[in-house]
């Protein structure tokens, strides 16, 4: 039995989603193991970026996943500079402990996980929520949390990409 673990992540400097989804590739059978939303307030930049590289390599130790999947950063608009800094550095981080711990890399842009989720590029929130909610009933989102379905619809894009898997 060949099992692919992937690790997911939606990442923030303050709020982030990670997800765990499990793919037999001769079942063709998937499961999401784990779904969190990891938040990191009230304290300095390099304290949040700390507290996410010690959560990261517990989870990653935890979880032993071989993939790690995440959206690749677009920010726009005047204030995108100063928000983007502190999610760059927090997508370093993590990259930085994928490749330590030796998981394959990708990245999506944010319009194609929509397109690949959803089947249209301008899905909203809520979209991406209710078809996660479909592939996977028994794992429970809320708007407020939706880092947390993010993460699981990034990891689903990979293995539509990957293994051709149909929604």
């Amino acid at each position: 039995m060949s099992i692919i673990r992937v690790l997911s992540e939606d990442i923030g400097s303050r709020n982030t989603g990670l997800a765990i989804i499990d793919y037999n590739t001769e079942t063709q059978e998937m499961q999401c193991l784990d779904a969190t939303h990891f938040v990191s307030k009230g304290v300095s930049i390099p304290e949040q970026l700390d507290s996410l590289a010690q959560f990261l390599k517990q989870y990653i130790d935890t979880h032993k996943p071989s993939v790690f999947a995440y959206e690749s950063v677009v920010f726009k608009g005047r204030n995108a500079a100063g928000v983007g800094v502190g999610i760059q550095q927090a997508l370093g981080i993590t990259r930085l402990i994928a490749y330590k711990k030796g998981l394959t890399e990708q990245s999506y842009t944010p319009k194609h996980i929509k397109l690949v989720i959803t089947g249209k590029s301008t899905a909203d929130k809520q979209d991406i929520i209710d078809k996660v909610r479909l592939v996977f009933p028994s794992t429970v989102f809320t708007k407020t949390h939706n880092h947390a379905a993010d993460a699981v619809a990034i990891g689903l894009t990979y293995l539509v990409d990957k293994h051709k898997i149909k929604l």
